[in-house]
């Protein structure tokens, strides 16, 4: 059965409402809730549905003794809150009573609101699915933490989406576009599914807590804060010391982040900015956008120790196409080829110049950068070395990287702990591997204790080329600042690189 609100009759069938309808469209509709106590709820939207929140969302309870026995809001319409009276109140507050599984849908609509939140979900369960909603000009914003959680347990922070304490809830091919806070926030959210985009959040794309068992496949992008920032995942959650809950479980994500946290600051390199975030996390497995590692994602002390998440990039068991064993040219023998690197051109002082040296023919090579190095270069070019420059590889193709790095003496730890500490929002890189020229595979080095990291990364690249190869950049803009204190030696004792 589709119900119709009386007023909103003409709604039902032209393509476009008036902003002078919201005030009685919001009453009509909370009668309809009302009228349909006990029943199941279908309503259509076609066209623009204004509403009025001036005295808060409307709410919509399912489940439960003397509340909806179930509910379906469906589209191709589009649902416009006006006159929120706090950027934290939501258009919509979908309320699942405990214990109950009700049929909850809410199938493609596009969510508006001119001065607060989207659409606020409690108590999602085990049939409750949003799919196809669209999130746009969602303007408000809050108080926005981009650090830390405290936006999010205090309710003070602006959002598209925000998940309360469920169990279930699915949420498929969701896009938010233009939101004045966060994209997606939950504080508890097991067992589910979310499937969504972000872009141009004014906060973070997806800020998750207690994500336990949740299928993620999200792409944030163009964010002003991370495009992924998680916290107590996979792992007990504590507060104050005091384990909070004892349901940590493992994930396998895929995500993809671009261009979020930092990217387009004023004298910024983009990719020198963290995307993700990781607080109390672990047994996390990660596919999709490569090129992260520590420098993408910031780690914890907890999640660094942890050290059980990775991301899965399926470097290939044969021989590499090319790798440092051979194929090999040095910067020194490579100055004034522009194929091999610029250093020379970047460090025209050689006091401050890198030096590569080879520890042996088949145990790969050292770079150590003087004490000051990051701090004297000429202008702002990226500072690239290309091992392989010589002996390039052509594509088409999907073209594979994995390479083994340690730090040889502890000055880097030192270098990154003090970079993270002065500047948190950047991620304290050393050098990045990039498969090169299509800049492919962007994977900061940062390295926090003398153990050997594993670093991989892979890029598909459609036209015709002839000169795909590796980079080595040894600085980028954004690396300078005195945080260099003593001669970074870091040692690659493999390099490698595969066209599939």
């Amino acid at each position: 059965m589709i119900c119709s609100i009386p007023s909103l009759r003409e709604e039902s069938t032209f393509l476009n409402g008036k902003p002078e309808q919201a005030a009685s469209n919001s009453r009509d509709l909370l009668a309809l809730l009302d009228n349909r106590i006990g029943s199941h709820l279908e309503l259509r939207v076609v066209g623009n549905l204004y509403l009025d929140l001036s005295t808060g969302p409307i709410l919509m309870r399912v489940g439960g003794r003397g509340q909806l026995a179930g509910m379906t809001l469906r589209g191709p319409g589009r649902i416009i809150g006006l006159n929120a009276p706090h950027p934290t109140t939501p258009v919509l507050h979908v309320l699942r009573a405990p214990g109950s599984i009700p049929h909850i849908t809410l199938r493609d609509l596009t969510i508006e609101s001119d001065k607060g939140s989207g659409i606020l979900c409690t108590n999602g369960g085990a049939l409750t699915l949003l799919e196809g909603v669209k999130f746009e000009n969602i303007a408000g914003r809050g108080e926005l933490d981009m650090e830390g959680f405290g936006d999010v347990h205090e309710t003070r922070c602006g959002f598209a989406l925000r998940v309360v304490d469920s169990d279930g809830l699915f949420v498929r091919r969701c896009a938010i576009c233009n939101c004045g806070g966060h994209g997606v926030v939950c504080d508890r959210w097991h067992a589910g599914e979310l499937q969504c985009y972000a872009r141009e959040c004014g906060g973070v794309g997806f800020k998750l807590q207690q994500a336990n068992g949740l299928v993620l496949d999200a792409r944030s992008e163009s964010n002003f804060g991370y495009g992924l920032h998680i916290r107590d995942t996979g792992i007990d959650c504590y507060e104050a010391r005091k384990r909070r809950a004892n349901d940590g479980g493992p994930n396998a994500w895929r995500i993809w982040c671009e261009a979020n946290n930092g990217r387009g600051i004023t004298g910024s390199h983009g990719y020198r900015f963290s995307q993700l975030k990781f607080e109390n996390v672990a047994r996390c497995r990660i596919t999709g956008h490569s090129g992260w590692q520590d420098n993408q994602v910031r780690l914890d002390a907890c999640s660094r120790d942890q050290n059980e998440w990775v991301e899965d990039v399926g470097v290939p068991r044969r021989a590499p196409d090319r790798d440092l064993t051979r194929d090999i040219v040095l910067p020194v023998d490579g100055f004034g080829d522009r194929r091999v690197t610029n250093w020379d051109r970047v460090w025209p002082d050689e006091r401050f110049r890198p030096r590569v040296t080879r520890r042996t023919k088949s145990s790969g090579v050292r770079i150590s950068w003087p004490a000051g190095s990051l701090d004297h270069t000429a202008g702002q070019e990226v500072a690239y070395w290309n091992p392989f420059g010589l002996a390039p590889l052509w594509s088409p193709g999907t073209f594979v990287f994995s390479a083994t790095a340690r730090d040889a003496s502890g000055a880097i730890a030192a270098y990154c702990s003090r970079r993270e500490e002065g500047s948190p929002r950047q991620s304290p890189c050393v050098a990045v591997f990039v498969i090169s020229p299509v800049a492919g595979a962007i994977t900061g080095v940062s390295l926090w204790d003398p153990s050997p990291h594993v670093f991989s990364g892979s890029i598909t690249v459609a036209d015709v080329r002839t000169d795909i190869g590796m980079h080595i950049n040894a600085w980028a803009p954004g690396m300078e600042g005195g945080f260099q204190e003593a001669e970074h030696d870091l040692e690659i004792s493999e390099l490698s690189l595969w066209k599939l």
